[in-house]
C-alpha cells in the first residue's frame, strides 16, 4: 500500500538557507530512491520560514528504508540545530476515485 506524507518544516529565522540547502539536497537524493514517487520540496510564499514537504513512497518498507538511509539520518541529526520544533509530518489517506489523476498526490 502506498504511503502518503506532508512534513512542515519551520526554520529558525536565522537560518532559513540553510534549512532550504539541506531540504532541497534531501529532496534531491530521495527522489533519486527506488521506492519514492514522489518528494516535493515547497516554500511558504507568506512565511519563507516555513517549509512544506510532500512525500508519496511505494510502500512502508520503502518509507522505513528511506529512514535509514545515511543522507536521511545526517539530515535528522543536523537540521535540529536549524528549525524552531521538531518537523510536523501527517500521514494521509487519498479519497480521490481510482484514475482522477488531478484528484491525487
Amino acid at each position: 500500500m502506498e504511503i502518503i506524507l506532508t512534513a512542515k518544516v519551520k526554520a529558525k529565522l536565522a537560518h532559513i538557507a540553510d534549512v532550504e540547502k539541506q531540504l532541497r539536497s534531501l529532496a534531491k537524493l530521495s527522489q533519486e530512491e527506488e521506492g519514492c514517487l514522489l518528494y516535493a520540496l515547497h516554500q511558504d510564499v507568506n512565511d519563507p520560514a516555513t517549509f512544506l514537504l510532500i512525500e508519496r513512497w511505494a510502500s512502508k518498507e520503502a518509507l522505513d528504508y528511506h529512514y535509514s538511509l545515511e543522507h536521511f539520518v545526517k539530515y535528522s541529526k543536523e537540521i535540529p540545530s536549524f528549525i524552531v520544533s521538531p518537523p510536523e509530518v501527517t500521514f494521509l489517506r487519498s479519497l480521490n476515485e481510482r484514475g482522477s489523476e488531478k484528484g491525487s498526490i
